[in-house]
């Protein structure tokens, strides 16, 4: 299966994964506390048989998260189900792996000043992850092709292709289903949405909506639909547009315009219901559900939160 969760980067920093640790160390030191309250009531200065346990769980929760390093800047998480991987984005300049059968991290370090904040892995082949390195607005990210065999004293993978992004600010990827393409979008300076052939990894085409320098693109997500048809959402201009591979090359098919500003921002496509694709509404806190036929895409619902200050990712099961 596929599970990726990713934050809202341009507005709020992504929160240390150690609740947990937390929650065991306050646990654990009131409990210790009880213990020593008990034991001046004692006799004799022994220690609890509950404040050794307690402390015991908290060094042993402690050495466990250890291996896994606290940092504010994760990004996105992705699983390769046939690898039982867990491959770790991050804003830190690494990867973190995590093994699912036995429980053990490591880590892929890039060089300093590198961001690899977004990951998709190979749905062919599950030792390799595409990774974009999110430079900023101002500097055009990179692009890599790893293979994630992580080599444990020098902590790295095996970079097998590395190349310049054509546009800024990165902020998304994925893979067809047959693995011939990479679709990557572009959030600033007039986003744009390049396609890559792989095996090797080659940019074959870049497509940049013509609009005008004030009434520019932001593009943010794109899903494939299948091996040559793929959805992308632009949040500044409140699009969502249909796609299509030919020779290598995109091209533009068709667009669904909403009335109002709602920031669309992800895509989510159920594998079980033809036509039918799920779209996150970040300005209006609410998802809209939507039906394609003939390359024709309409709205059918939409729902909203009115508990939650701002809506972001979005993901299907089934």
């Amino acid at each position: 299966f596929f599970l990726k969760h990713q934050s809202d980067r341009r507005r709020r920093p992504a929160d240390r994964p150690l609740t947990l640790t937390l929650f065991i160390i306050m646990y654990g030191s009131t409990a210790s506390q009880q213990s020593r309250d008990v034991e001046k009531n004692r006799i004799c200065n022994v220690p609890s048989t509950l404040g050794i346990a307690m402390i015991l769980f908290i060094i042993c929760s402690m050495l466990y998260f250890a291996h896994f390093p606290a940092t504010n800047e994760l990004q996105n998480i992705i699983v390769a189900a046939k690898s039982k991987k867990i491959y770790i984005g991050s804003y830190s300049s690494d990867i973190f792996v995590i093994d699912i059968e036995t429980r053990t991290s490591e880590i892929s370090s890039f060089p300093a000043g590198n961001a690899p904040s977004f990951l998709e892995v190979n749905p062919l082949d599950a030792s390799t992850v595409y990774v974009l390195n999110e430079l900023g607005q101002d500097e055009y990210g990179l692009i890599f092709e790893m293979a994630m065999n992580i080599d444990h004293d020098q902590k790295k993978g095996d970079i097998q292709s590395m190349l310049t992004l054509p546009g800024y600010n990165p902020s998304s990827l994925h893979s067809s289903p047959n693995n011939d393409h990479l679709a990557v979008t572009h959030f600033f300076n007039g986003g744009g949405l390049a396609l890559y052939s792989l095996n090797p990894l080659k940019l074959t085409s870049f497509y940049k909506f013509e609009l005008t320098q004030l009434d520019h693109s932001q593009l943010h997500a794109v899903k494939f639909i299948d091996d040559h048809s793929l959805l992308a959402t632009d949040m500044a201009q409140d699009k969502i547009y249909l796609m299509e591979i030919q020779n290598d090359q995109l091209f533009f098919v068709s667009e669904y315009a909403f009335a109002t500003q709602p920031g669309p921002r992800s895509i989510a496509i159920p594998s079980s219901m033809d036509g039918v694709f799920v779209v996150s509404l970040q300005n209006l806190n609410g998802v809209a559900l939507f039906t394609m036929a003939d390359d024709v895409i309409t709205l059918e619902d939409t729902h909203y939160f009115d508990e939650c200050s701002a809506v972001s990712d979005v993901r299907v099961i089934g």
